[in-house]
């Protein structure tokens, strides 16, 4: 990736340290080359930088909080250094499903008079299955 990224995926992360693995890689799965993932942590207690460390992925920007400051000023330091032409937000305990930003992005580009685009979540337990109440609320609309 040369110069400006298309997209920036911003993730604030804290006490992750289980989930922020999945987050990454199903990020780092999209069918979208020309994209950047920003992280920040907020100073997790446990393992949570030590995950994201691990990557040596170009694409991915990690940095961690000097102290401790919650989380909106965590995502808006993640959103200052982003440089993509779009934004997407990820939660570090979220997982995307394969295809998702290029869908998004696609919708964006045929729309360019759109600010934003959404997916309605499938929510999941800790152990990755649906969450039958998500379920049942999304199955509704």
């Amino acid at each position: 990736m040369n110069g400006t990224p298309l997209v920036s995926v911003c993730m604030p992360a804290y006490r992750h340290e289980r989930y922020v693995a999945v987050a990454i890689e199903s990020i780092l799965a999209q069918d979208c080359p020309d994209m950047e993932l920003v992280i920040n942590d907020d100073c997790s207690p446990d393992g949570t930088f030590d995950v994201i460390s691990r990557y040596r992925d170009p694409r991915i920007r990690a940095e961690r909080n000097t102290i401790r400051s919650g989380p909106s000023v965590t995502l808006n330091s993640a959103l200052r250094r982003a440089r993509g032409r779009y934004i997407a937000l990820c939660s570090s305990d979220d997982r995307w499903l394969p295809g998702k930003l290029q869908q998004q992005l696609a919708h964006l580009e045929q729309h360019r008079h759109l600010g934003a685009s959404f997916f309605r979540p499938r929510l999941i337990d800790s152990e990755g299955r649906p969450d039958r109440k998500s379920t049942r609320l999304n199955s509704s609309h």
